[in-house]
């Protein structure tokens, strides 16, 4: 189990439900988060 696209399908799951909200904490810490694992792989 891949966690970076895990975390890609929840990313856009919470984006579906909060439009309004994507430049909260959370998005930007699993952006910030996707962004290094894809830099390790």
């Amino acid at each position: 189990m891949n966690i970076s696209i895990a975390n890609d399908k929840m990313l856009k799951k919470y984006m579906k439900r909060n439009p309004n909200n994507v430049k909260t904490g959370w998005i930007k810490s699993m952006l910030k988060k996707r962004k290094r694992s894809l830099k390790n792989e």
